[in-house]
């Protein structure tokens, strides 16, 4: 199974994944992306904070293969 990699930021700090997860292959990459950008977005919301994330996912050979990007707004 490919080893992938999900760097994520959130404005003011970037967090470089250096564990990766296996996953069957490229198609199930939007779906752990989006588990992680909820996650993040949770612990912001609860702070009562607006962030826009970025998570980058990259191959074990370093070559990125996916961003996702997820907006908060709090008011």
């Amino acid at each position: 199974m490919p080893r992938y990699f999900f760097d994520t930021c959130d404005g003011e700090r970037q967090v470089r994944d250096e564990t990766g997860i296996d996953l069957a292959g490229p198609q199930d990459i939007p779906r752990e992306a989006a588990i992680l950008l909820q996650g993040l977005g949770l612990a912001e919301m609860l702070k009562g904070r607006s962030r826009i994330f970025i998570v980058r996912v990259r191959r074990d050979d370093g070559a990125f293969v996916y961003r996702g990007t997820a907006k908060l707004d709090i008011e």
